[in-house]
């Protein structure tokens, strides 16, 4: 077993244990705010799709991407536009 799978199964045996301590309804409020910032990078990455269309400016929407805006917000939606457009 490689250095980076180790380190992949212990974040995720963490993550787990963390997970599963948590009360359910500091659980369920915790997967509300994750889902919603999800929501509201999947429309900041459609609305960068949409409007940068017409300039050849275009961000594939895909698990990176989503999550990468959903852990910045849509300041982070701007950078990965401004990233792709260099």
């Amino acid at each position: 077993m490689s250095f980076g799978q180790y380190l992949l199964f212990t974040f995720l045996g963490l993550s787990l244990v963390m997970v599963v301590s948590l009360a359910p309804q500091r659980l369920m409020q915790l997967l509300a705010y994750a889902l919603g910032n999800a929501a509201c990078a999947l429309a900041g990455l459609a609305a960068v799709n949409l409007l940068g269309g017409g300039m050849g400016l275009y961000l594939p929407i895909n698990g990176l991407t989503l999550s990468c805006g959903a852990a910045m917000g849509l300041p982070g939606v701007a950078a990965l536009a401004v990233l792709a457009a260099i």
